[in-house]
């Protein structure tokens, strides 16, 4: 199969596979195999897939010629994951079953093609070092779901799924150009994929189009009694059409930003305008103390505690494991109370917030996508006439909805004068996830469609 144009396996994105095979034009096992060619003209240079997953003969379903990813951190039965990689590297054990999410996939007839790469313990937000970013290769993949995002820009699958506890599908996503979607939390079951924080992570689709996220956020939907954090949700609503209110966060926006970033986000707005939708700023005053509350106290907290609960145990003594609960266990607990207090009232400003507009705007990303090629994890980066550090400026814009639980979804609008994404990030209110792809369906469309997938170097 050589297609003539760069999408996912079959030269398709994910929904003109399903329709492709339901009408006999392809079979699935073709569509994997050419998966598995793509795989191998990028691996293992890009970096993006762990292990390959042998074809099974999928289940009639509504994601039945779809291609899929799965990010480490959810459990793939006789796979490694992270855990396992972490602590005992490639010798580590398989996980015992599916997580939730990656077998409500395979009931609805997805074909997985591998094990999508993630960071270590010790590696600063935002980025996966080991995996080259297939669209910019000179740029950063982004973290911590850079895997997944990497091999959905390079075509080798038609979408994966990701992780987010502080940007970690959004930054990737944005980074190579492709879509992303932080779930409200509690709307997909964790099961079987436990990431690094107790009341921040969630499991969402990275894909090629908007169409694509919403097909796999179709299936990975829905309450798991097995998860304490899975919650019944309200029905599945939509955006009818009628013109809509945005707000702009001014103590978001009016930052240091990168002029070509500011210049696509403008160029974005205009259009909602021109189209008769409302566009103003809102004043949010605590997404200001977002960044501290998350990474700088909860997100250190919970992860220490996890570690001590799952990893160090099976570890022994490993010194960077160690040191993450050391740095935990000096944060008092009175600092940790007073911060999930804090959390409270950002997520009560929100919802005042959600009762004037429908939706939020910012760039995903402050800087145009940073260099990949320096080994210094936290170089500082020229961010609109502001020196910051990578991870400030990869982390600023999206962490604050991590915090408030609120669905964010991220896609490519523009491109920088070196060629790497530009990207908008649209938020919205609780459980509002299809409504939040709506629109970034609208905004996708009117910027020309879906981005094309890239061809390997020579």
């Amino acid at each position: 199969m050589s297609p003539t144009v760069r999408r996912g396996p079959g030269a398709l994105y994910g929904g003109e596979a399903v329709s492709a095979v339901a009408g006999g034009t392809v079979t699935a096992e073709q569509l994997y195999e050419d998966a598995v060619r793509r795989v191998e003209e990028w691996e293992p240079e890009l970096g993006a897939i762990v292990e390959q997953i042998p074809y099974r003969s999928p289940v009639d379903g509504p994601l039945r010629g779809m291609c899929l990813g799965v990010k480490v951190y959810q459990d793939v039965s006789g796979f490694r994951n992270w855990r396992s990689l972490q602590t005992q590297g490639v010798e580590g054990p398989p996980a015992s079953g599916d997580s939730t999410v990656v077998s409500r996939l395979r009931q609805a007839g997805a074909t997985l093609v591998g094990t999508t790469a993630a960071p270590f313990l010790g590696v600063p937000g935002g980025v996966t070092p080991q995996t080259r970013n297939a669209r910019s290769p000179d740029r950063v993949s982004g973290g911590s779901s850079g895997g997944s995002a990497s091999a959905v820009a390079a075509g080798m699958i038609h979408g994966a799924l990701g992780s987010d506890s502080g940007g970690s599908i959004r930054i990737p996503a944005a980074c190579c150009g492709v879509v992303g979607l932080q779930t409200t939390r509690g709307l997909v079951p964790l099961t079987g994929a436990r990431g690094l924080t107790y009341s921040m992570g969630n499991v969402g689709p990275i894909a090629s189009t908007v169409e694509d996220a919403r097909l796999i956020l179709d299936v990975i939907a829905g309450f798991d009694p097995e998860d304490p954090y899975s919650v019944p949700t309200p029905p599945r609503e939509t955006w009818d059409g009628t013109p809509l209110s945005f707000g702009v966060p001014a103590e978001l926006v009016d930052q240091s930003m990168d002029p070509e970033v500011r210049s696509g986000f403008e160029g974005v707005i205009d259009g909602l305008r021109a189209a008769g939708h409302g566009v103003e700023p809102v004043s949010l005053p605590i997404l200001l103390e977002s960044m501290q509350l998350g990474p700088q106290i909860l997100g250190i907290v919970e992860s220490g505690s996890i570690i001590e609960e799952s990893l160090v145990e099976v570890s022994g003594s490993d010194p960077e494991l160690r040191q993450a609960v050391s740095r935990a266990q000096q944060i008092s607990g009175l600092m940790t109370a007073r911060s999930y207090h804090r959390v409270a009232v950002l997520r009560s400003k929100l919802r005042q917030t959600f009762e004037e507009v429908d939706f939020l705007l910012t760039p995903t990303l402050p800087c145009r996508v940073p260099d990949g090629s320096t080994p210094d994890l936290e170089v500082e980066l020229d961010v609109g006439g502001a020196t910051e550090t990578r991870t400030s400026a990869l982390t600023r814009l999206v962490n604050p909805w991590n915090l408030a639980a609120l669905p964010a979804g991220t896609l490519p609008i523009a491109r920088d004068d070196g060629g790497a994404a530009v990207s908008l990030q649209v938020v919205g209110p609780s459980f509002s996830d299809w409504k939040v792809l709506d629109v970034m369906g609208f905004v996708e469309d009117a910027l020309g469609g879906p981005w094309d997938t890239v061809s390997p170097p020579e």
